[in-house]
Formats: C-alpha cells, sequence, structure tokens
C-alpha cells in the first residue's frame, strides 16, 4: 500500500513517522515499510485511517540482517544518534567498511534482500563474543515523504511457511 507521510514525532523521543494509511487500507502492525531506496521502518500501531512507523533507527527497532559479500547475520537496532548498528556479528566474519547489510529475510518484516544500508565502521573488542558495524541507512528517513507498506504474511507468524488462515484453521 503506498502512503504519505503525514507526521513525525516531534519530541524525538522515539524516532517514528505517521502515515495517512491505516487500518481500513490493510495495514496492520508489524508490518514493513519501505521506500524504491531500502527499508524505513515497521508499523507498530494503527486506527482506521493512519499509521505510526517505527523507524530504522530507532533504537527499540530490531530488523534481521545479512551481509551481501559475506553472508554473515545480524541484527539492525537504531542508535541513539540516528543512525544503525548491526550486532551480533560472528567474530571471523571478515567485515569491510562499505559492505551493503539487507534484509535477511528469515524472521521479522520483511523479504530477504532490501537494502537497510552499509557498514561506515567496525568494532571488533578483545574477548567479546561478537563483533559489532555502525550502518549508514541507506533512507534518508528523515526526509521521507512517501512510503510502501508490505502487505504480505512477513512478521505475522513467527513460524515459517504457515499464513495467519493456516494458523486460525489449526485451532478448533
Amino acid at each position: 500500500v503506498a502512503a504519505q507521510v503525514i507526521g513525525r514525532d516531534a519530541t524525538n523521543r522515539y524516532r517514528t513517522i505517521i502515515l495517512n494509511k491505516g487500518e481500513s487500507d490493510g495495514i496492520k502492525p508489524d508490518m514493513g515499510v519501505v521506500t524504491p531506496a531500502g527499508v524505513v521502518g515497521r508499523v507498530v500501531k494503527t486506527t482506521g485511517v493512519s499509521s505510526v512507523v517505527l523507524l530504522v533507527t530507532d533504537p527499540n527497532n530490531a530488523i534481521a540482517g545479512l551481509i551481501q559479500r559475506t553472508r554473515d547475520e545480524g541484527i539492525v537496532e537504531g542508535t541513539q544518534q540516528g543512525l544503525a548498528q548491526l550486532k551480533y556479528i560472528p567474530l571471523l566474519s571478515t567485515l569491510r567498511d562499505g559492505d551493503r547489510v539487507v534484509t535477511s529475510g528469515l524472521i521479522g518484516d520483511f523479504p530477504r534482500g532490501l537494502m537497510i544500508g552499509t557498514i561506515t565502521h567496525i568494532d571488533k573488542q578483545e574477548g567479546a563474543l561478537f563483533q559489532s558495524a555502525e550502518l549508514m541507512p541507506e533512507v534518508d528517513v528523515g526526509r521521507v515523504e512517501e512510503v510502501l507498506v508490505i502487505q504480505t504474511s512477513y512478521g505475522q507468524s513467527s513460524k515459517p511457511g504457515l499464513s495467519p488462515d493456516l494458523l486460525e484453521k489449526r485451532l478448533p
């Protein structure tokens, strides 16, 4: 569903935007939100005519990510600085500045392969179990005016291959 941004969180406590489409347009919480450039965030609240989207740059957001070059997976979270970071990357992964991070499609609200951002700094600390990396989000979420809401089963079922209809039919 195509939607327009009609508001932003003025307090900056949460990094959110408000869309002009809601439940009456088929939008539900946990649906992914994108632009042609990449991931914007995910729907966290809906009314009949509007939706609130938690941006990829918000520390409360988490998206399953995949490093395109190495195929290593991690979790993308927002930072207090309004950027993003890829966490829980295996120590043996050979990260490089400039590596591109896309959605993994394994869990969450997005299909595989949507652009999230580019690695700008690698944090590999001695004695740590994992490494992490700072990301520059592909989408400038502060300037987004129009988005697409992904209306599929992504994020609606924690079990791969089970649609909401099938889940309902399993229980009497």
